[in-house]
């Protein structure tokens, strides 16, 4: 990772483009980072509701919820890239290895 937001373009050791060129590859990303942000915020409502049900804390959760969907993609973004181009190659493989 060359900065949070910015891969390399080729991976260090073994030389992988990270980029496959292809339009909307990207989306695939933002995919993967919507769906764990997704199930953790239902994740965590749920269990706070349990653990405090008959008088859950409305306003923790009306403030903490969109604070978690705000955020959850920024700081999983270096993630979800890497774990949809690792599903990406195992679907398609690189050519050029």
């Amino acid at each position: 990772m060359a900065t949070w937001f910015r891969m390399h373009e080729h991976c260090p050791a073994c030389g992988l483009d990270f980029d496959r060129n292809e339009s909307g590859h990207q989306v695939g990303s933002y995919l993967v980072a919507m769906i764990v942000i997704e199930l953790l915020f239902v994740g965590i409502f749920v269990a706070i509701l349990a653990a405090t049900w008959p008088t859950p804390p409305w306003d923790a959760l009306a403030i903490g919820g969109p604070l978690l969907m705000l955020l959850g993609p920024l700081l999983l973004f270096p993630f979800t890239k890497t774990v949809y181009l690792a599903f990406d190659l195992t679907l398609r493989p690189d050519e050029d290895a």
